[in-house]
């Protein structure tokens, strides 16, 4: 499967999957709805991709003007192939990759990021086992915005102890539902 980095800095630049039956790429039409969606929000501030893969979803706000990501991803061959992503598109400078659970990763992150991006693998991560605890994390604050990619047939819900959702897109068999942080 063909991947590249579409806007900004290093748009054209193409990136590496690990080969993995594991990494569910996102692509390129559902990035570049996920980013049409986000307009500024999206390039621009600290950012966090969660589920990262490839780092498909951090480097193309990086390469947008995002000024910082951290990548988290369990599989060691997903943190290999960020790295080297990150590298081919002359952005290693702002991330940083981290090789850990979701959501036992983020009891390391005691800074609030402005966006947070996640496309987990459909058929083997629920959210109940990882929103709840993004929710209650000290990665959202009141101006979090919160990307969720998703199956279909499996919709998040519409609330997530502050995380309430803006609205969802459809394209093919994918998914993505956006929520915002809510004042409580």
């Amino acid at each position: 499967m063909s991947m590249r980095i579409i806007s900004g800095t290093a748009a054209g630049r193409r990136l590496r999957a690990p080969k993995s039956q594991l990494v569910r790429p996102t692509l390129d039409k559902v990035k570049h709805a996920i980013f049409n969606s986000l307009g500024e929000r999206g390039e621009q501030g600290k950012v966090l991709e969660l589920f990262a893969g490839t780092g498909a979803l951090g480097i193309e706000a990086l390469s947008r003007g995002a000024e910082w990501c951290d990548f988290v991803d369990v599989l060691p061959a997903s943190c290999r192939a960020i790295r080297e992503n990150l590298r081919a598109a002359a952005l290693k400078e702002r991330a940083r990759v981290i090789q850990g659970r979701v959501p036992g990763a983020l009891s390391r992150f005691k800074e609030p990021y402005d966006l947070i991006l996640a496309d987990p693998p459909y058929h083997t991560v629920a959210h109940e086992d990882w929103l709840p605890s993004l929710a209650e994390s000290d990665a959202i604050k009141d101006q979090t915005i919160l990307v969720v990619g998703h199956w279909k047939k499996n919709l998040p819900a519409e609330r997530w102890g502050r995380l309430r959702l803006l609205r969802r897109r459809q394209h093919g068999d994918s998914m993505f539902s956006v929520y915002t942080v809510e004042d409580m």
